[in-house]
């Protein structure tokens, strides 16, 4: 086979090109999660009631435990339930017990480092979009 004949019925490689993966933008309606903690695991989940193009005011729900995890931690699994929390350890507009409000925080939209969107609760404390799967609830005190 001649050098020209290889060229005529030669097929350059395919490379395959991945899509970059698209960040995450809060809108009003989604669920945000915050995990954090040093010794132990307290998630937060957050509904967003309103968007701005710079802010965010997001509802603080209960957990609602999903299953007790057997992990030698003591904890459980939880997701976001329906009903707004009434205190809140992040102290915004309402702090302590105040059993007839539900928790509202207004926060500025922050973007990660790979552009995903998020909020920040305190200086140890962010909250980016639920991805759907009970996180893990746990302190071993």
């Amino acid at each position: 086979m001649s050098f020209d004949t290889f060229l005529d019925n030669w097929t350059p490689p395919v490379k395959e090109i991945k899509p970059e993966p698209t960040p995450d933008v809060i809108a009003e309606g989604d669920i945000l999660l915050a995990n954090w903690g040093y010794e132990a695991n307290n998630p937060h989940f957050f509904k967003v009631v309103k968007r701005t193009a710079k802010q965010v005011t997001v509802m603080q729900l209960k957990n609602e435990t999903v299953s007790l995890t057997h992990d030698g931690l003591g904890g459980k699994m939880v997701k976001p339930s329906d009903q707004p929390q009434t205190w809140s350890v992040w102290r915004d507009n309402n702090y302590g017990v105040n059993e007839q409000k539900p928790v509202i925080l207004k926060k500025k939209v922050h973007l990660d480092s790979e552009g995903n969107e998020c909020i920040q609760l305190a200086y140890y404390a962010w909250a980016f979009k639920w991805k759907g799967q009970p996180a893990h609830d746990y302190n071993w005190h």
